[in-house]
């Protein structure tokens, strides 16, 4: 009965044989679980503008490492797996839609992420002022300890409510650098019977994941809107029990300041022991500061668990140690109730993992 969400490092060998190659593809050189990848630009000199139609390609735009470069008021669509690519590379994307990124009619077979900094691979950049939309698994995904990025004044729509996967707009995974501020999150829903909690922003690391502590992020100003979590700080070390993970005891000082999360409805049906799970804030770690906060709806406030079969919070502290709380209100500047989210540790969130792409 108690929730179990397999970590995906997703293989793509599956896939071999199965793909279009487009003509205008080509190759990256860059094999990702042993498939070479192909993009519609491969480490373009001049900045990219216009439209990149990357239909039947594995990638739209692909950087390498070493090289600087930029997408500025630039629409990406059709690629298979990732709208952008950067393995290594200084890049700036701005102003730029980047949208229909894998194939959502073939659910999860394709991985499906808006812009992807490869796992610890010194990719560097900012992610500003774009809009990025029907993407299959992530918007945005920053991985590993030499990886880092300034992500700002974005826009991320989810597929809404569907069952086959659960989507996150961002992910900041593994020890990455990153600043998160002024961006909007929305719809990132999952209905599915299998477990599967989605998310607006989550932040990942600890040996329960087989990856280092993300450290010293701040996520300030941002919007999250109908999300199953708003922001998700999940930083597990592997606990006693087996198949249990506890929180790091490592502070990990990440800063929530100021964001505003709301969620109207509860849809979730299957993200703790086959009920409902939901929150505003879920934290699954240590040394996390909460200040200044706005949480609101019937989503996430503790009156909806008198309606629902499930877990549903404001902010969820049951695996959380050492925090920091001050300012947080409802909308209305209210008070919250949190005395739901406290508690003795339950299997429920020891088993609450995000599903990672690396």
């Amino acid at each position: 009965m108690a929730l179990v969400i397999a970590l995906l490092s997703l293989g793509l060998s599956q896939l071999v044989g199965a793909r279009a190659w487009h003509t205008s593809c080509k190759s990256t050189g860059f094999s990702w679980h042993g498939v070479t990848l192909t993009a519609a630009l491969v480490n373009p000199s001049t900045t990219v503008t216009g439209v990149v139609n990357a239909t039947g390609c594995d990638v739209g735009v692909f950087f390498s490492s070493g090289v600087t470069g930029s997408i500025v008021n630039a629409d990406i669509y059709g690629a298979l797996d990732f709208g952008v690519l950067n393995v290594g590379a200084n890049v700036t994307i701005k102003q730029s839609r980047i949208h229909d990124i894998g194939d959502v009619h073939l659910s999860n077979i394709h991985v499906g992420v808006g812009i992807y900094f490869a796992n610890d691979s010194h990719a560097c950049g900012t992610i500003e002022g774009n809009t990025i939309t029907h993407y299959l698994r992530s918007g945005v995904i920053i991985a590993g300890p030499s990886d880092s990025a300034v992500i700002s004044n974005n826009t991320l729509i989810g597929l809404g409510p569907i069952s086959f996967v659960a989507q996150t707009g961002i992910q900041i995974v593994g020890g990455a650098h990153v600043s998160l501020s002024g961006n909007h999150i929305t719809a990132n829903i999952y209905v599915g019977s299998q477990p599967g909690v989605a998310a607006g922003i989550a932040v990942v690391g600890g040996s329960c994941y087989g990856l280092p502590l993300t450290l010293g992020l701040q996520l300030k100003s941002n919007v999250l809107q109908d999300n199953d979590i708003g922001i998700w700080i999940s930083e597990l070390s592997i606990g006693a029990r087996q198949g249990l993970c506890v929180s790091a005891r490592t502070a990990t000082h990440i800063v929530l300041l100021s964001n505003t999360i709301s969620n109207a409805r509860i849809l979730n049906v299957s993200g703790a022991e086959g009920q409902s799970y939901q929150a505003g804030i879920t934290i699954q770690g240590s040394g996390v500061s909460i200040v200044s906060n706005t949480i609101c709806g019937a989503g996430y406030l503790t009156a909806a668990r008198a309606t629902v079969a499930g877990y549903i919070y404001p902010i969820d502290l049951v695996l959380a140690t050492d925090l920091k709380l001050s300012g947080n209100t409802a909308c209305g500047g209210s008070a919250l109730d949190l005395s739901l989210g406290l508690g003795t540790t339950t299997d429920i969130q020891s088993h609450l993992l995000v599903a990672l792409v690396l």
